[in-house]
């Protein structure tokens, strides 16, 4: 792999990676919310309508998109709220919004319709991507041990028992919610920044899997997997290259193997506990009066 392309490669892993975090915070309480690529198509035509058209600033462009995502995220999820959904029909739902925005722009003369919307300037660099990333993970990090992060796991565990304790259901996945969006809807920037061309069809249900499919693979347990998971996929098929045509299915085999032996993703609670019991005994066995 030349230097320019693993320049790129590792560019939009990142931003796939931010995707996919974003994707992760619903999922993370349990909660069907698969709107995760029209949340990311607002981002990213949001975001290049102002740095195209009106010349604004790039960072302004992008809070701008992601802004715009969490609104459209807040409409969605309080209303299949509202209409108590969940499960299969909260799922089905949220991918409609994200089909009818698909449609929509389709048919959008402004936006390009199916030719799709080119001249977008080129912002998005590795250094920004990585600074980004890093943001958000310790931002992740954070989450968890906060109060929002502990109602967040209550209600992945059991959401009809959290009211009884005086926690506002809603109210709280809502939050998350919103936060998903407008992570989705940056990450959406930063993508069409970067490609400098994209199309309605870019976000279709085969973005919806690209996303969805690592964070099943690494795990839901924590944010850690969803990193895991998309990092895995993205470098296994240029490992295997070499078999050509067949890259593909080996690496859809081999993720289906993966599921198959461990169907709560690679990295559990279990797993976790584990690997702390582990790195405690070599602590213990290094420094053994410490």
């Amino acid at each position: 792999m030349s230097e320019a392309a693993l320049h790129s490669f590792v560019t939009l892993q990142l931003i796939f990676i931010l995707a996919a975090l974003a994707h992760y915070l619903p999922l993370s309480m349990r909660q069907l919310d698969v709107g995760i690529v029209g949340y990311f198509a607002v981002g990213a035509y949001v975001s290049a309508i102002f740095t195209r058209d009106y010349e604004m600033n790039f960072a302004l462009a992008l809070a701008l998109g992601a802004i715009a995502a969490g609104i459209a995220a807040l409409i969605v999820d309080s209303l299949a709220t509202r209409v108590r959904l969940s499960g299969f029909a909260y799922a089905i739902f949220s991918l409609s919004f994200a089909e009818a925005l698909r449609i929509i722009l389709n048919n959008t003369s402004y936006v390009g319709g199916t030719a799709g919307f080119a001249g977008i300037p080129a912002e998005t660099t590795l250094i920004q991507v990585s600074l980004i990333f890093l943001v958000v993970v310790f931002g992740f990090w954070l989450l968890d041990r906060t109060r929002l992060g502990a109602l967040k796991t209550a209600i992945a565990d059991d959401e009809f028992i959290v009211p009884i304790f005086g926690v506002p259901l809603v109210a709280t996945k809502l939050v998350i919610f919103v936060l998903g969006g407008m992570l989705g809807g940056l990450a959406g920037g930063l993508y069409a920044h970067y490609v400098l061309y994209i199309r309605p069809d870019n976000f279709g249900f085969s973005l919806l899997i690209a996303i969805q499919l690592p964070i099943v693979f690494g795990g839901l347990d924590r944010f850690y997997g969803a990193i895991a998971g998309t990092l895995i996929l993205g470098i296994v098929p240029e490992l295997v290259r070499g078999l050509e045509q067949y890259r593909l299915i080996f690496t859809a085999a081999a993720t289906v193997g993966v599921l198959i032996v461990r169907p709560s993703g690679l990295i559990t609670f279990e797993t976790i506990s584990r690997a702390r019991t582990s790195f405690r005994k070599l602590a213990r066995g290094i420094h053994p009066n410490g």
